[in-house]
């Protein structure tokens, strides 16, 4: 994806396999393709994804996705699979910031 992509998430639909997010991918004014990435159920009900994520999780692999294959065809359909969603997690925890107390502030009496 050396030049400049545009990748608009449009929703998803639950199914019994999982979630099912759509993307619209626009690579030029003639050159538009979309595509579907799938969770599988089983990743929110043990929460290793959260519903929030989901369509970042999503957009990120679908950006790996096109940058090593950016001839992929309109209508092809991805999987996150377990090691993914681990390193989703990973990641969340190394980009959480410290929370940090602040000074007492007097109160009043």
């Amino acid at each position: 994806m050396s030049q400049t992509v545009f990748m608009e998430y449009m929703g998803f639909i639950s199914t019994t396999q999982g979630r099912e997010y759509a993307f619209h991918v626009r690579f030029s004014a003639q050159d538009s393709r979309d595509y579907i990435v799938t969770i599988p159920r089983e990743a929110f009900s043990s929460r290793r994804v959260s519903y929030q994520d989901g369509p970042g999780v999503c957009s990120s692999r679908l950006k790996r996705e096109l940058t090593t294959n950016p001839a992929a065809l309109t209508g092809t359909s991805f999987a996150i699979d377990w090691k993914e969603m681990d390193d989703h997690k990973l990641r969340d925890i190394s980009e959480t910031p410290k929370r940090r107390h602040g000074p007492k502030l007097p109160t009043a009496d």
